[in-house]
Formats: C-alpha cells, sequence, structure tokens
C-alpha cells in the first residue's frame, strides 16, 4: 500500500524506471476486518530530494474516539536501477550467496543426516496447522530444511498489477515460515508470527512491469538462512533466485520472528475482527483452528510516571482499588486470557516474555486493559514493567489516574514510619 501510494503521488517515477528499497518495517498490530474503523497512511519525506520516506500505517474508530491504533511502520528509498549505492549493496548481497548454496540445500535427500522436508499436497495440509492460506497463497511446492538453513521451490508470476505482488512476495517467505514453524522443534501449542524486517530489495536487473499482464519466471528458487535468538525467536535472510536464469532476483533480510501460543494468536485475531461474516468459527478458539493471518506486527506500548526502581520498590505490594477489588488478581486473570496460560501458572515475579506477553502482544493486552479496566496505561510505564507484579503496579497506577484506586506511591505514602520515628522504632527526641 504505501510503494504505490508514493508511486501515485510521483507518476514520473514509473516511466523513468524508479524502484523502492523497504527498510526498517515493525509491525504492530494485525489490521483485521473491521468495519467501525478508518485507515490511514501517513508519509513523510525525510530528505529534500523526497525519496526518501517514512511511512506509518494506523487507523481510528469511525464513531469519533480520538485512540489510534498503530499497525505498521517502515522506510521507503526511492531511487533508479543505476544509483551507485544501491548497485553497490545489491552486489555485495550477491557475493555473499550464490545459488550453487541454494541449490545445495534443494538437493539434499531423505538419506542425509538431519533433513526435514515437506512436498506437493503435504507442504499446505501441514501449514493449515498454524496458517489456512487460500488458494492464491498456495505457491510453494517443497521445502527442505537442516541445520538453520531451508530452500523451497516457488511457483508463481508476477501479477503485473502493483510493484510488489503480494502473493509471491508471501510465498517467498513462508518458505522461511515453515521451516520455522513445521521443520523444528516448536511445541504444537505455539507458532512463529513475522514481526518485522530490517530490507527487501530488488536486483536492479529485475524487470518489474506492472501493465496489468503477468510476468517474469514462473519457477524460483528460494534459500532461507534462520538464526535462533535467546528469546524464543528468530531472525531469517531469505534470498530469492531465478530457477532459470540462477540469478539472485531478491533478498529479504533480517525477517524477525517471535514465538507465541496459538491459542492468543487465534484469540487476537477473533478479538480484533469486528465484521464475523469473516470468521469461518467463531467458537472457542482452539490452538488446531486458527482464522487467517493477516499479521505483521509487534510492539509494546509504553511510557511512564517514575524511575524504574521506584516500580520494582512499589510493585512488591498487592494493590487493592478503592472499593476493595483484588486488582492483582483481576490483572493476573487478564494476562491469563491473553496469554492463553492459566492464571495459576502465573508466578507474580515470572517474565512477561515468559507468558507469551512480548511485543507483539503488548498493544492488545494495553487494549484488554482499557475496556476491562477503564483507564489508559501510561505508555513508558508499560515499557518498564517486564513482570507480572510491575505490570500489576502499572495497572494499578492507570486506575489511580482514572480515580477507580489507589496508586502504589499512595501505597507506599500510607505505609511509610513517620518521619519522627528512628530507624530502630525508638522515639527521636535527643
Amino acid at each position: 500500500m504505501a510503494v504505490e501510494t508514493l508511486f501515485s503521488l510521483n507518476p514520473d517515477w514509473k516511466s523513468n524506471g524508479f524502484t523502492p528499497t523497504v527498510r526498517d518495517i515493525v509491525s504492530h498490530s494485525p489490521i483485521c476486518a473491521d468495519s467501525t474503523r478508518i485507515h490511514y497512511i501517513d508519509l513523510d519525506p525525510l530528505n529534500e530530494t523526497e525519496t526518501e520516506w517514512s511511512c506509518l500505517i494506523h487507523s481510528v474508530n469511525n464513531h469519533g474516539a480520538t485512540a489510534t491504533d498503530k499497525h505498521a511502520e517502515l522506510r521507503i528509498h526511492i531511487h533508479s536501477n543505476s544509483d551507485p549505492n544501491f548497485l553497490q549493496e545489491f552486489g555485495r548481497y550477491e557475493r555473499m550467496v550464490n545459488y550453487v548454496q541454494c541449490k545445495a540445500v534443494l538437493e539434499l535427500g531423505p538419506s542425509d543426516e538431519g533433513v526435514e522436508a515437506l512436498q506437493g499436497r503435504n507442504v499446505y495440509r501441514a501449514f493449515k496447522e498454524v496458517v489456512d492460506f487460500g488458494s492464491i497463497y498456495e505457491g510453494v511446492k517443497s521445502v527442505i530444511g537442516r541445520n538453520g538453513e531451508s530452500a523451497g521451490v516457488v511457483q508463481k508470476r508476477h501479477a503485473g498489477d502493483t510493484w510488489l505482488d503480494v502473493p509471491m512476495a508471501d510465498c517467498f517467505g513462508q518458505v522461511a515460515g515453515m521451516y520455522v514453524n513445521l521443520l523444528t522443534d516448536i511445541p504444537p501449542s505455539d507458532m512463529f508470527v513475522a514481526t518485522g524486517l530490517e530490507l527487501v530489495m530488488r536486483s536492479p536487473k529485475a524487470q518489474t512491469l506492472t501493465a496489468g499482464q503477468e510476468n517474469c519466471t514462473g519457477i524460483w528458487h528460494v534459500l532461507a538462512r534462520h538464526t535462533r535468538l535467546p528469546d524464543k525467536a528468530y531472525v531469517t535472510d531469505v534470498f530469492v533466485f531465478d530457477a532459470e536464469t540462477k540469478v539472485l532476483n531478491e533478498v529479504i533480510l533480517g525477517l524477525r520472528y517471535v514465538r507465541i501460543p496459538n491459542l492468543s494468536m487465534s484469540k487476537i485475531l477473533i478479538r480484533r475482527t469486528i465484521d464475523k461474516v469473516f470468521l469461518r468459527n467463531t467458537a472457542t478458539p482452539s490452538a488446531k483452528s486458527l482464522p487467517a493471518l493477516p499479521v505483521e506486527k509487534s510492539q509494546t506500548l509504553a511510557p511512564r510516571l517514575r524511575p524504574e526502581e521506584d516500580v520494582q520498590k512499589a510493585s512488591s505490594r498487592k494493590p487493592k482499588s478503592s472499593d476493595g477489588r483484588n486488582i492483582t488478581e483481576e490483572v493476573r486473570n487478564l494476562v491469563a486470557s491473553v496469554s492463553g496460560l492459566e492464571p495459576r501458572e502465573m508466578r507474580l515475579d515470572a517474565e512477561l516474555a515468559d507468558l507469551g506477553v512480548d511485543s507483539l502482544m503488548g498493544m492488545e493486552l494495553a487494549r484488554e486493559v482499557e475496556t476491562t479496566f477503564k483507564c489508559t496505561l501510561d505508555h513508558e510505564e508499560q515499557m518498564k514493567a517486564t513482570n507480572l507484579r510491575q505490570f500489576v503496579a502499572c495497572v494499578a497506577n492507570a486506575l489511580a489516574r482514572a480515580g477507580g484506586g489507589r496508586s502504589m506511591e499512595q501505597e507506599e505514602e500510607d505505609h511509610r514510619p513517620d518521619e519522627s520515628d528512628s530507624v530502630d522504632g525508638s522515639s527521636s527526641e535527643k
């Protein structure tokens, strides 16, 4: 959307053969079927020549509410295919990875040690446990993986309508997504979801035609290299080769996957899909039955009231609101509903990331707090709340600001010794 919006504002770019490079995509929340929201694309130039742009995709309620949902952020650089910096950068990737390396993975067989593979109809039968794709997105014919590398064959031609052919680009990403979700040791209750990427760059030799007719080759060989991170995440680099010419056609670098419970992802999508006609089944979601996944995602909402050490100190108490509500248990139950865990499994000192509440889930959790407690979290304070105890304190402070409870600072004030008392409890009188 963002690329085509820029091209529509500058029609000479296409006729002059300019091409985009997309950088630093961060996906905050999915865009689901919701006719109550109006979506916007904000574009701001980053240089005087207006060839570099920042882009924000967000939405607001069409009933006049001022709260906005941030969906994605990215940067776009428009340049000619002869731009020396562009040629130099893509040339660097061509030297780093070649077709021989891709072919070596594609030719792995069942007798090779550690090989996992999917082929033919089994590709999408297996992936249906994670995402149920429509036929237009079913372009992956085989995937082979071993030791942090995977390769796949994609059969898809560019439709010729827009620079980014979404189904074809999605198929390139599927080769990576199938590896982390189907060919690794991830438990069946969880899934890896893409939350952003660092770079999408197409070869200066590629001829992308947008005259409304299919073009380019129909067969692509895709190599993906996966690096596992300690925080239940993967970073993947994808290299797309023309199967006929063996030439590198496109790179997708820094594709980040985070692990979350299937049930949590299903709940998020169902909750955000207001137009229920688009849901196949609105019954209680199961880990094996997920609606289609229109997701780019991620980032915790956050800001804050006082220094971090104060939050940690204050959060040692179990706050209650002025009407005697047990805020701790209510917040614990709320986090459980978002994460898909049982409340009894959640200790107050548990890290939110270990409970499945990573940057992707942070925004959804903030929305749930607003709905349940009728208050708005301080974004910076939420950012600093890394465990459940600190998050309870964050909610208690938000309730206090909304007039529905006592803040942790007030709780501390009530329990602070009188200034006339000495440290050992005796009178301070000399």
